[in-house]
């Protein structure tokens, strides 16, 4: 069993017999810190077992984050890195029917894999990640999109387990853990009156009589008033 450091340079070093003895199994760490991994010798582990072990990578950079598969689907030297809140190019990506990745909450992560040349590497076959779920998301509203370059977001059917959330993949690259939570919609302000829209208030009926009656009596007095003018007419002209 070999173990790496951040550099890809070995760390530690276990014969079959001595791992036999030391109760260490797939995915436990000889030294604690950033990017420590380990391989596996798997012609010394398996010899006459007739098949391979599992290799378990860990990037505790990245949360602890680990990827898990067999020995055949990964080179021995590789190592997994992690980039926590990687950028998004387009954070408008639809993620479903009715919004987009800029809508909800998320962590992105760029996830890739290198030999002992640096060299990035995609796997031979599935792989199994797990990812902590981040702090302040609901398990039960999680998934994970990978993130593609002609800017497409595919489900990859996450499940959740054990304040993980786990998924399957044969390729690495950008991938974001969303909470599907629907976002609270902000409360709308009433909007204040404009101004000269006030109605002026009805006017009791009482008020309308009185007017009325006002214009009847001062109808009736002139009536009064011209009759008595043709009176005084009529007399006028009979002297």
């Amino acid at each position: 069993m070999l173990f790496f450091g951040p550099d890809g340079s070995i760390v530690g070093e276990l014969e079959a017999a001595e791992l036999a003895d030391s109760n260490l199994t797939p995915g436990d760490s000889l030294i604690k810190g950033s990017h420590v991994h380990f391989d596996l010798d798997t012609d010394a582990l398996c010899d006459g077992c007739g098949k391979a072990m599992a290799v378990t990578l860990t990037a505790s950079d990245g949360g602890s984050i680990t990827l898990s598969t067999d020995a055949n689907t990964v080179p021995d030297d590789a190592q997994l890195y992690v980039r926590e809140d990687a950028p998004i190019e387009d954070v408008n990506i639809q993620i479903s029917a009715t919004g987009n990745l800029s809508d909800q909450k998320y962590v992105a992560y760029d996830i890739h894999l290198v030999d002992s040349q640096n060299a990035v590497i995609q796997p031979n076959g599935n792989v199994t990640v797990k990812i902590p779920i981040p702090e302040g998301f609901d398990a039960s509203q999680i998934k994970v999109f990978y993130i593609g370059a002609n800017g497409t977001a595919t489900d990859m059917n996450a499940t959740v387990e054990g304040g993980f959330v786990i998924f399957t993949t044969d390729h690495f690259s950008n991938y974001v853990v969303v909470d599907m939570t629907a976002p609270e919609t902000p409360e709308k302000p009433e909007e204040p009156e404009e101004p000269g829209t006030t109605e002026e208030p009805t006017k009791p009926a009482s008020d309308n009589v009185s007017k009325y009656c006002g214009e009847v009596h001062v109808g009736f007095f002139q009536k009064i008033i011209g009759f008595f003018h043709s009176i005084l007419a009529l007399f006028g002209l009979r002297k």
